[in-house]
């Protein structure tokens, strides 16, 4: 996991559990982290083979790519 995607994990992490103050509703199964973590890395490589420029040396989403990543991960 990149410290991207440790610090968005983080930040999951402490809103379910404010969440969960509130309601017990909401629910972090045990494989969630890798859920997250496999769609995290395919949306991610999608947005990158699709949508950034090939003939880019460097390669990196910028941040409303990455936003988009992080949505449709969760």
């Amino acid at each position: 996991m990149t410290s991207t995607e440790q610090r968005i994990w983080n930040a999951i992490i402490k809103a379910v559990a404010e969440l969960q103050k509130k309601s017990n509703e909401i629910v972090l199964y045990k494989d969630s982290r890798q859920v997250f973590e496999k769609n995290f890395e395919y949306y991610y490589k999608l947005i990158e083979d699709n949508f950034m420029a090939k003939d880019v040396d460097e390669k990196s989403l910028d941040r409303h790519k990455v936003a988009a990543v992080i949505v449709c991960s969760i």
